[in-house]
């Protein structure tokens, strides 16, 4: 190959490189607004009561984005309560629920903060979150009891970032 054709060749290689990375990191973006959620299947249907359901996941839970939390999908006679210290029941009786995870630092991280999704199908996901919950830390036990019979669809551990998905109300 001629001399002057070498810059041309090395120029159109770095294009390309550019190029190409441009392409993986929209494509990584664009993905995730299709699907924000990194989530993680704990429990199927099951009925949670007062003695501490212990679930011990497939892979250790670590938080790798802004937010972590353990998630129930609920049956939808299960409702918002208003003043939110619980979720409401359809006799009108309002269930407590307490989520700990167990860390490999040793310490139990109990998550009190509760909120709530409603989706476009009614479908109500309880979610049970700490605002500070380290993310150098896997938990290897998720601890799980309520002051009384509480029906779930499912139980799963989410992960995401606020600013990819919209936030739980």
């Amino acid at each position: 190959m001629p001399r002057t054709k070498w810059p041309i060749v090395i120029v159109g290689i770095g294009c390309f490189c550019v190029c190409l990375l441009i392409a993986v990191l929209f494509t990584v973006r664009v993905s995730r607004w299709f699907k924000p959620y990194h989530d993680q299947q704990l429990f199927g249907i099951t009925t949670v009561g007062t003695q501490w359901l212990e679930i011990t996941p497939k892979t250790p839970l670590v938080g790798k984005r802004q937010r972590q939390m353990i998630a129930f999908d609920l049956p939808p006679t299960i409702q918002r309560e208003s003043d939110n210290r619980g979720l409401l029941l359809s006799d009108g009786s309002i269930v407590k629920v307490e989520v700990e995870l167990m860390g490999t630092d040793g310490r139990i991280y109990v998550l009190s903060q509760l909120s709530y999704f409603l989706g476009f199908d009614g479908t109500l996901l309880a979610y049970y979150s700490l605002f500070d919950l380290p993310k150098n830390v896997p938990f290897t036990k998720v601890r799980i009891r309520s002051s009384q019979e509480l029906p779930c669809k499912r139980i799963f551990w989410r992960d995401y970032n606020s600013w990819e998905a919209e936030s739980p109300i």
